[in-house]
């Protein structure tokens, strides 16, 4: 019986491990972006979708465009919540908007990551409680909407793009 036990436990590791590289890797890698934002949107479970998400959001700049789709058609809150975490990440400020709109979304989750990309991105600690009463949210986000409103178009955002840019390598 023992000597049966350790080789049907090896094999059924190795087997594991086939299974687990093919379905997370693939055949050929890491999966493009493209892949990923139709999984993002369209895989049969949430986890799956989860996971997508958050491989798209590891892509970086590279995927911004992938990434904003995402997070314009998906339903699932935490699926959004790693497409803002991920287009903060990288200062996507065509998205600051979106962030900002974000903040009055259902999901305490989606309200939670758009309140920090709008603070990391406009260099900021502003107070902001995702699980606050609706109207202690609304005039926390309403201050977050001014400092945006002030800021955006100056030179100041445009001297605060450049900085964050040489200091990491790109934007």
């Amino acid at each position: 019986m023992k000597k049966l036990l350790w080789p049907s436990l090896a094999g059924a590791i190795v087997l594991a491990l086939i299974v687990f590289g093919y379905q997370y890797l693939g055949q050929s890698g890491p999966r493009s972006p493209e892949a990923l934002e139709q999984d993002a949107l369209h895989a049969s479970s949430v986890d799956d979708r989860e996971l997508a998400a958050a491989e798209l959001s590891d892509w970086g700049e590279a995927a911004q465009d992938h990434m904003r789709r995402v997070l314009a058609q998906a339903d699932s809150p935490s699926v959004r919540s790693l497409m803002i975490q991920g287009l903060g990440n990288v200062y996507d400020y065509e998205s600051m908007d979106v962030f900002l709109a974000a903040l009055d979304d259902e999901s305490e989750l989606v309200r939670g990551r758009a309140a920090a990309a709008v603070r990391k991105m406009l260099g900021r600690a502003l107070a902001f409680d995702p699980s606050a009463e609706p109207a202690e949210r609304e005039k926390a986000a309403e201050l977050m909407r001014k400092e945006w409103k002030g800021l955006k178009g100056t030179p100041l955002l445009e001297d605060f793009k450049a900085r964050v840019k040489n200091h990491t390598g790109g934007m």
